[in-house]
């Protein structure tokens, strides 16, 4: 089963601020996009309405597969 994360994150790189937020999880692409509608009008997010973010997961399923990384990989 696909789980769908409905986020924002917005960066200012005048003054440094950053906002980052995981609003919720949905069970479905359709109900994450209807959400995303509808945060857009929020307070919080109305003038970057653009920097929402839908990200699929699959449930019991690791999302980082490739490992640790050591410095000798970064070479």
């Amino acid at each position: 089963m696909n789980v769908y994360e409905l986020s924002f994150w917005y960066q200012d790189e005048e003054n440094d601020d950053e906002d980052e937020i995981t609003i919720a999880v949905y069970s479905s692409l359709k109900l994450a996009e209807e959400a995303r509608e509808k945060f857009k009008k929020h307070l919080r997010f109305i003038t970057h309405e653009n920097e929402f973010y839908i990200d699929e997961y699959k449930l019991n399923e690791p999302e980082w597969k490739e490992g640790f990384i050591t410095d000798e990989d970064l070479c």
